[in-house]
């Protein structure tokens, strides 16, 4: 009688040569799926932060112009001039809202990047420079209304991006 029996004591080459492959995709999968998400979570936390420096810009344009309206004795509109502008609070306890002329080809390059201490407002004067500059642009629409366009730049590893903001103000009193 002859004897059939085959040995399976163990693993051929082939065999473990395949579970490798299938581990490594298996790993190398997650490694990109890690570096995605971790790549997504600082592009959202990126462009949060420079939609809330946006939307500063425009509450520091708002300050300008309703601090006009409680003198009364000037024009609503006073120091609200069409042109490009880096804006921050000069004085964050008091609220005093401060407007920096660009360069005339104010693009990235030309910007100030905002600065920020540990625990204080975003400005320009700050130890510590972040990776964001802001431009404001104020358009003359009429006599009663401006156009802002507000512009908040990032550094990334690619170069930069963008978040932009545009908002109509009128003389409302």
């Amino acid at each position: 009688m002859i004897n059939n029996k085959l040995s399976t004591k163990g693993f051929t080459l082939i065999e473990l040569l395949i579970t490798i492959t299938v581990i490594t995709v298996g790993i190398f999968g997650a490694y990109v799926a890690i570096q995605q998400a971790i790549s997504t979570v600082d592009y959202s936390r990126s462009r949060l932060t420079a939609a809330f420096l946006a939307q500063e810009g425009v509450e520091i344009i708002k300050n300008i112009r309703d601090t006009n309206l409680l003198e009364r004795s000037v024009a609503w509109d006073k120091d609200l001039a069409p042109g490009e502008y880096e804006v921050v609070y000069d004085d964050v306890q008091f609220l005093s809202p401060g407007l920096f002329i660009c360069a005339s080809s104010s693009d990235f390059l030309t910007l100030r990047f905002l600065t920020k201490t540990d625990d204080g407002p975003y400005d320009y004067s700050s130890p510590n420079e972040t990776r964001y500059k802001r431009k404001v642009r104020i358009e003359r629409i009429s006599n009663e209304h401006l156009r802002l366009t507000i512009k908040v730049y990032w550094i990334t590893k690619k170069g930069y991006k963008e978040f932009k903001l545009m908002q109509e103000m009128y003389k409302w009193w």
